[in-house]
């Protein structure tokens, strides 16, 4: 079964999306392009999900990207030659869940 999105005709990823520009087609990272279909019961939970957390009027193009605004500036300085200190820290990988785990668990606390 195919995802019921048009947009995205061939497989589900779930996401949370902050920004406007954060939509995109899955299948441009190499990283989901061997990930199965999704069956019909997680497509079934995720309706779910999605009809439970849309709203109709949202507009996405009203939040701000902080973040995105402090990479922009420090890539701005960076074009004028100004030196930025960067500290490296290893990113926290969370603990990995089943597709279905998750779905339930988000299903569940939208009760």
């Amino acid at each position: 079964m195919g995802c019921p999105d048009p947009l995205l005709p061939e497989r589900s990823v779930a996401t949370t999306l902050h920004y406007l520009d954060e939509v995109t087609e899955p299948s441009r990272f190499a990283e989901t392009r061997d990930l199965p279909e999704a069956g019909e019961e997680e497509l079934a939970v995720m309706n779910k999900i999605v009809d439970k957390m849309t709203k109709d009027d949202l507009d996405l193009s009203l939040f701000h990207d902080g973040y995105k605004e402090r990479i922009e500036a420090l890539i701005t300085s960076k074009m004028k030659g100004e030196v930025a200190e960067v500290k490296e820290e290893k990113p926290k990988k969370p603990a990995a869940k089943s597709m279905m785990e998750m779905l339930r668990e988000t299903a569940e606390s939208l009760k």
